[in-house]
């Protein structure tokens, strides 16, 4: 189940708004312009956490692409997988049918992100350059000084993927990529109070890769992912999303 904060989106999740604007790592390491798929997918995706789409309703195809600006195509492709992912089931000749989410599920997804970045945190205190390091400390003061929740997005994007990819190796970014891209996206559009929480987090971390500590580093790495989740299931309680669940 589910993209992040990275937790990216850890993205996103961030949840909710601009195509994968919390997203932390993308395949290969590389953050892309989404295309029409993903754009797709992370709608329907919104569209679910924000309990627009219910548990059990069918994903109008033809809607979504009108909504969109866009063809079936890429709406099927977006389905698909939002499938893997474990949003909706696909019934043969039926369509696509939201599936219902519950607390375990966001928490158990955001806690098997945080220890696979951990890990990647971990190898990054021992290897990270100094560069590395003035890079992600001007990130950080940047993201504490913005008040913007898009630019909040992007150096949060920004400040875990210079820690992953100090640390991770390609098999690991590769797995990183696909945890992170079913994190809800959008948190700091979501609850502009994430934005001091995650700044707070991310303070730790650099402090931790600073005085190259490998347990502290995966420590706080982990912590901070874990806190995301938990934020992220209680801004989904304060708008009503497990009570959609609960009505079904």
């Amino acid at each position: 189940m589910v993209a992040a904060e990275q937790g990216a989106a850890a993205s996103g999740r961030g949840v909710g708004p601009a195509a994968g604007g919390d997203r932390l790592i993308r395949k290969g390491g590389h953050r892309s312009v989404p295309n029409l798929k993903d754009t797709a997918a992370d709608h329907i995706r919104d569209q679910i956490l924000r309990g627009v789409l219910r548990p059990g309703r069918k994903v109008d195809q033809d809607e979504i692409a009108t909504t969109l600006g866009i063809s079936r195509l890429p709406v099927r492709e977006a389905l698909i997988e939002l499938a893997q992912e474990g949003f909706v089931e696909a019934i043969p000749r039926r369509g696509a049918f939201v599936i219902e989410l519950d607390v375990d599920d966001i928490l158990d997804h955001y806690y098997a992100y945080g220890l696979v970045a951990g890990l990647a945190a971990r190898r990054g205190a021992a290897q990270i350059t100094p560069e590395d390091l003035a890079r992600l400390r001007a990130v950080h003061e940047e993201l504490a000084a913005s008040s913007d929740p898009g630019r909040q997005a992007d150096l949060n994007f920004q400040f875990h993927r210079i820690i992953n990819h100090a640390g991770g190796s390609r098999q690991l970014l590769s797995i990183l990529w696909f945890l992170g891209r079913a994190l809800p996206v959008g948190l700091f559009r979501h609850d502009p109070g994430w934005a001091s929480a995650a700044t707070a987090h991310h303070g730790l971390i650099l402090s931790a890769l600073e005085a190259h500590d490998p347990d502290s580093a995966a420590a706080s790495v982990e912590r901070h992912l874990r806190d995301a989740g938990t934020h992220l299931v209680e801004v989904l309680g304060a708008e009503g999303y497990w009570a959609g669940v609960a009505k079904g």
